[in-house]
């Protein structure tokens, strides 16, 4: 497309909103994923706990039908086919059980930052991004240097990674200085007032989004306990219902090999 071509202080007013707006989104994105990861450190083994348990009861489930389906052929129980043919319908549910307990172990050694370091990484960041932020300045998006920069300082802001952001900032500062100039100092590749409304409609929706229903369990000493408590409960009521498939489950192999003795 053409480009835009704006006065001074026209520029100047667009650039300021797009800043504004993109470091707003930025932040309600990382505000997501801080309250995932918390929410993970802190009911982690309880939710691990409370999923295995959803997936025993899927097994044992299988288990019975697949028995009462060889009952009905008047056909005989192979334990080592049965369990082979559901082994393989359940590597999805052990491939989430797996993404869980790792979700968790990266959790659990995640480094927890201060208020000082939090607002250090916060505005390390914002000085990256208002040079290099590629809605703002799509004329850098082919500078694979630059993008190589930007997708490690957006990693770093997520994992509040203070070091990593430093030693970026000083080799963008580096590079900036060999390619950056007063080219397109009034002109927009993209229309300003259309991106605007773009990202304004993109942060509706981040706010929108459930993962900051979570924060009503993880603020609060109460909140947590509440949390606690629900998930204990569940995991109480999923052990007696495992214990009411297993009781059905011998039911139905000691009905299948009565009906194969006569």
């Amino acid at each position: 497309m053409k480009d835009i071509v704006k006065s001074k202080d026209e520029h100047y007013e667009y650039t300021h909103k797009l800043q504004k707006l993109l470091m707003k989104r930025d932040t309600l994105k990382k505000k997501m994923i801080t309250i995932k990861m918390d929410y993970i450190r802190i009911f982690g083994e309880l939710r691990m706990e409370e999923f295995n348990l959803q997936v025993q009861i899927i097994r044992l489930k299988k288990e019975i039908a697949w028995i009462v389906r060889k009952q009905n052929a008047h056909e005989a129980v192979d334990l080592e086919q049965m369990k082979s043919e559901i082994d393989q319908q359940m590597n999805e549910y052990k491939m989430q059980i797996a993404l869980m307990a790792k979700e968790y172990a990266l959790v659990s050694d995640a480094k927890e930052c201060s208020k000082e370091e939090l607002s250090k990484i916060r505005h390390i960041y914002h000085r990256i991004a208002k040079r290099i932020h590629p809605d703002l300045h799509p004329w850098l998006a082919d500078n694979e240097d630059v993008s190589l920069i930007w997708h490690a300082a957006c990693l770093a802001y997520e994992l509040n990674d203070l070091e990593e952001l430093e030693n970026l900032e000083v080799q963008l500062n580096f590079l900036m200085e060999e390619i950056e100039s007063d080219e397109q100092d009034y002109e927009f590749t993209f229309d300003p007032e259309k991106r605007i409304e773009r990202i304004q409609e993109q942060i509706d929706e981040l706010n929108q989004d459930p993962v900051f229903d979570l924060c009503k369990w993880i603020d609060t000493e109460e909140g947590q306990e509440q949390r606690r408590s629900m998930l204990n409960q569940n995991i109480e009521t999923l052990k007696a219902y495992i214990d009411s498939l297993e009781e059905k489950k011998r039911e139905v192999s000691e009905r299948s090999r009565s009906c194969l003795i006569h």
